[in-house]
């Protein structure tokens, strides 16, 4: 799938695909950052599939790089897919897109 936009509870959301340069260190940040800013998004969702080896280790900095860069820009950042063992509960993990949009419902209608 294709880096597409979706509404969800009523905010646009870049969700990206499985597939394209992945988040990490290099030009993925760049590019995806340039999709969110042409397709109007106001949050980002990106599989752990889409994710660089190396973007939790705590060694390499890039999830908090990466975390900082969206927050400055107010784009929210969330991953779908499985929680990797020793990520803390900084990052926000959905099982499922229909998960997150499940949150999202459940959070406008609290």
């Amino acid at each position: 799938m294709a880096d597409v936009l979706k509404n969800i509870g009523g905010v646009p959301v870049l969700a990206c695909g499985e597939t394209g340069v992945p988040l990490g260190g290099g030009s993925g940040l760049q590019v995806v950052l340039g999709e969110a800013s042409t397709q109007g998004a106001r949050a980002i969702v990106v599989p752990v599939a889409r994710l660089s080896a190396d973007f939790f280790d705590p060694a390499t900095g890039i999830a908090d790089t990466v975390q900082r860069t969206l927050a400055a820009r107010k784009l929210p950042l969330a991953f779908l897919g499985d929680r990797p063992a020793g990520v803390g509960e900084s990052h926000m993990f959905f099982k499922d897109i229909d998960a997150l949009t499940a949150h999202v419902e459940a959070d406008k209608a609290a």
